[in-house]
C-alpha cells in the first residue's frame, strides 16, 4: 500500500473520531443538566457506536488488504449446499436490509447443489456488493437481486441493483484501493476499500468478477468461483464464517 492510499485511509478515519469527540461531549453536557434528556443521550450514544463501527470496519478492511497484497491471506474451503448457505446468508442480513427499506431477492437455479468455496470470504463479497447497492441508490422503490447458479462446475453469482450506477470508463477504475466514482461521492460516505477487498478474495479463491453499469440504471456485479477442494460436508446453521458479529459490523454502519 502506498503513501497516497495510506493517507486517504488515515482521513477517513478522522471523520467518525471527530463524531466520536463531539457526541461523548454532547453526553457530559447532558448529564449535568438538572432533568437529563434521555433521548438525546440515546441518539448522541448511538452516532458514538456507529461511529465505532466505521472504524472497526476501515480497520479490518485495511488489514485484509495488506494480507492479500503481502500473500498472507489464506483459502479456507468448506462444502455446504447453496440454497442452505444462501437462505442462511439472507436471514442474517434481513433485518439490516429491511431496515433501510430495499427489497431483496434471490433466484437460486441450482437448487441445493452442494458447493466448495471459502464461505468466509464469500460472506464478505456479498456484504460488500449488498452494501454498495444500498448505499448508492437514491431511488423510493430500491431493490437488489441475487441470481446464484451452478455451471460447469463454477459457482456463478450475480448482485444487481437499481441504483445510480457508475459512469462509463469508470467501472475498470472501481476495484482500485480507495478508488471511488464521482457520481458516488455525492451520495454517501465511503474510503473505497470494498470493492478492492471483493477483487483481491475473488482472485484468492482463483475466480474472475466483472462489472456492468448504466448511470441512473443500475449495476451488476458477476463473480464466477471455480469448485474449491473436496472437503468434509457442513450445514450452513454450522458454517462458522456465517459471523453476525461480522454481518452486523459490516451492514450496521447503513442504520442510522
Amino acid at each position: 500500500m502506498n503513501f497516497e492510499e495510506l493517507s486517504k485511509i488515515i482521513h477517513d478515519i478522522k471523520q467518525p473520531v471527530a463524531n466520536i469527540k463531539v457526541s461523548a461531549s454532547m453526553i457530559e453536557t447532558a448529564a449535568k443538566e438538572e432533568t437529563v434528556d434521555k433521548e438525546a443521550i440515546g441518539r448522541f450514544c448511538g452516532v458514538i457506536q456507529r461511529s465505532c463501527n466505521s472504524i472497526n470496519l476501515l480497520a479490518s478492511n485495511f488489514y485484509d488488504i495488506i494480507n492479500c497484497r503481502n500473500n498472507l491471506a489464506t483459502v479456507n474451503y468448506s462444502a455446504c449446499g447453496v440454497e442452505e448457505y444462501i437462505t442462511m446468508y439472507i436471514s442474517s442480513v434481513k433485518p439490516f436490509v429491511d431496515s433501510c427499506n430495499v427489497t431483496l431477492k434471490t433466484n437460486i437455479s441450482c437448487g441445493n447443489t452442494v458447493f466448495s468455496c471459502d464461505y468466509e470470504k464469500l460472506t464478505r463479497v456479498l456484504n460488500n456488493l449488498i452494501t454498495n447497492g444500498i448505499k448508492y441508490n437514491t431511488g423510493e422503490d430500491k431493490i437488489i437481486v441475487l441470481d446464484l447458479d451452478v455451471i460447469e462446475d463454477n459457482l456463478v453469482l450475480k448482485v444487481t441493483d437499481n441504483g445510480i450506477g457508475i459512469p462509463k470508463g469508470e467501472t475498470d477504475k472501481i476495484f482500485q484501493c480507495n478508488y471511488r466514482a464521482k457520481n458516488g461521492k455525492a451520495v454517501a460516505q465511503g474510503c473505497g476499500l470494498g470493492m478492492a477487498i471483493v477483487k483481491e478474495f475473488v482472485d484468492l479463491m482463483n475466480g474472475r468478477v466483472e462489472i456492468k453499469s448504466k448511470v441512473n440504471i443500475g449495476t451488476t456485479v458477476t463473480i464466477t468461483l471455480p469448485q474449491g477442494m473436496v472437503v468434509a460436508l457442513h450445514s450452513a446453521l454450522h458454517i462458522k464464517e456465517l459471523d453476525p458479529d461480522r454481518i452486523e459490523r459490516e451492514f450496521a454502519t447503513l442504520v442510522e
